[in-house]
C-alpha cells in the first residue's frame, strides 16, 4: 500500500526547530498543528525563506515508500514535484528528496538543504518518521574532478549529502586542478576547496606558479594549502626539487594562516625532517596516514592530525588498525581520497565520498566507541584544524 503524502521541514543550520506533527491533530511539544497536510521548508541561511504550502495542489511521487517501513529502513531515491510561487525558496520548482537508512534531505534546483525531517503519511492517516540527520561527516579529501566522475558528478555529490556526509573538502595537486576545486566549491555549498601542487607535479612549473597558488588561496571558500609534500615512490621530480615546492608552500601557508595538507609517500623521514624546521606552529593533516605508530607520533608530536582512509578497512592493514585504535581522538579525521583507496568491500572499484562512512564505522569498531561518538569527535576536529 503506497503512501499518499509527505510532510517535510527543513533547516540549514542545527539552531532550526524543526516542527513535526503527529496524525492526532496536535503538535509533539503540545502544540496545536497546523490544519491539513503542508509542504514546509525552512531555510535559515535566509530567514525570510519559509514556504509552506499544502499538500493536496502539489504533485507527490510516493512511489517506494512503502506503509509500514515508513522511509526509515529504506534507501530511495524519489522525484518530488511542487507548484509553489516561484519567489519563494530560491525559485523552488523540481526537487528531490534522498532518503536512507539514518538521514534525509532535500535537494532543490541543486542546491542541498542539508538538515531535514520528513514526515509520511498513509491515506489512513498515521505517520511514520523518518528520523534526524543528526550524523554529520566530513570527507576531508576527495578529488570529485577527476574525470571518472564526469558522467555522474551531481549524484555522486547527492548520494554523499543523503549518506550524512554534510562537507566535502575537494583537493587540488596543481594548479589546474587547483583551480577546478575552487570552481567546484562555488558551485555547491557543501564543498570546500584545497589549493596546493602536489609532489608529482612539481616539475615543470611556470615561473609565476607560488603566486598562482597564493591568488587561488585568497578565493571564498578555500580552507587550506595542499596536497603538498614529498613522493619517493613515483619520484616524478628530483627530491630537491620536491622539497623545494614543499617548503615554499608551507611558507606560503604561514603568510596567509592558513593549515596545510601534506602527501608522503615512501618518504616519511623526509617528510617529518621538512615539517620538524618549517611547519612548527602550523595546523596539518597527514592526508591518507599510512604509517606504523612510530610514524604517528613524529607527526602527533608537531601538531598534526591523522586523517584515515579506505586502508584502514582492509583486514589485514594491522599496523594501520594499531593506530586507529591508539591516535588521540581529538587528533583523528577521515576522508576517501575518492576516487581512489575505495574501502572494503569496495576495495578496487571507484570511490566516493558517501563511502566515507565505512571509514568511520571501522574507526569506531576498533576503538570500540558508537558511530555518532566518533562523528561528532570528527566534525568537531575538522572544524577546528580548518578554522570552519
Amino acid at each position: 500500500k503506497r503512501l499518499g503524502q509527505i510532510i517535510i521541514s527543513a533547516g540549514v543550520e542545527r539552531s532550526d526547530p524543526v516542527r513535526h506533527f503527529t496524525s492526532g491533530g496536535q503538535h509533539q511539544n503540545g502544540q496545536e498543528s497546523p490544519t491539513g497536510p503542508l509542504l514546509q521548508i525552512r531555510a535559515n541561511l535566509h530567514p525570510w525563506n519559509v514556504w509552506q504550502h499544502p499538500v493536496q495542489n502539489n504533485k507527490i511521487d510516493a512511489t517506494g515508500f512503502d506503509e509500514g517501513k515508513g522511509v526509515a529502513g529504506r534507501r530511495c531515491q524519489k522525484r518530488l514535484i511542487t507548484s509553489p510561487s516561484k519567489d519563494k525558496f530560491d525559485k523552488a520548482g523540481d526537487g528531490r528528496i534522498v532518503l536512507n537508512d539514518h538521514n534525509a534531505c532535500l535537494i532543490v534546483h541543486g542546491a542541498i538543504v542539508p538538515r531535514l525531517f520528513a514526515l509520511a503519511a498513509t491515506a489512513s492517516g498515521a505517520w511514520y518518521n523518518t528520523g534526524v540527520n543528526t550524523l554529520r561527516l566530513i570527507d576531508t579529501h576527495a578529488h570529485l574532478n577527476s574525470a571518472q566522475f564526469d558522467a555522474d558528478r551531481s549524484a555522486v555529490i547527492e548520494r554523499a549529502i543523503a549518506g550524512g556526509v554534510a562537507r566535502i573538502v575537494e583537493i587540488g595537486y596543481d594548479l589546474a586542478t587547483s583551480r577546478a576545486a575552487v570552481a567546484l566549491a562555488a558551485q555547491h555549498e557543501p564543498i570546500y576547496a584545497v589549493v596546493g601542487v602536489q609532489p608529482n607535479h612539481v616539475a615543470d612549473l611556470p615561473d609565476d606558479w607560488l603566486d598562482q597558488v597564493r591568488a587561488l588561496a585568497m578565493q571564498p571558500k578555500v580552507i587550506a594549502i595542499g596536497e603538498i609534500g614529498l613522493d619517493y615512490y613515483w619520484n616524478a621530480a628530483p627530491s630537491t626539487v620536491q622539497e623545494a615546492c614543499f617548503r615554499a608552500q608551507l611558507d606560503l601557508a604561514r603568510d596567509l594562516r592558513l593549515p596545510v595538507v601534506i602527501h608522503s609517500r615512501d618518504a616519511h623521514d623526509d617528510t617529518i625532517r621538512v615539517l620538524r624546521d618549517a611547519a612548527r606552529g602550523l595546523s596539518g593533516i597527514m592526508h591518507s596516514f599510512s604509517g606504523d605508530w612510530n610514524y604517528a607520533c613524529a607527526c602527533l608530536d608537531i601538531g598534526f592530525h591523522l586523517s584515515f582512509s579506505g586502508p584502514v578497512t582492509f583486514p589485514k592493514a594491522v599496523v594501520l588498525h594499531d593506530v586507529a585504535r591508539r591516535a588521540p581522538l581529538d587528533r583523528m579525521l577521515i576522508e576517501t581520497d575518492s576516487p581512489y583507496l575505495a574501502p572494503h568491500p569496495f576495495r578496487g572499484k571507484r570511490n566516493e565520498p558517501a563511502y566515507v562512512r565505512l571509514v568511520a564505522e571501522r574507526i569506531a569498531d576498533l576503538r570500540g566507541i558508537t558511530l555518532d561518538e566518533l562523528a561528532h569527535a570528527l566534525w568537531r576536529n575538522a572544524e577546528a584544524v580548518f578554522g570552519l
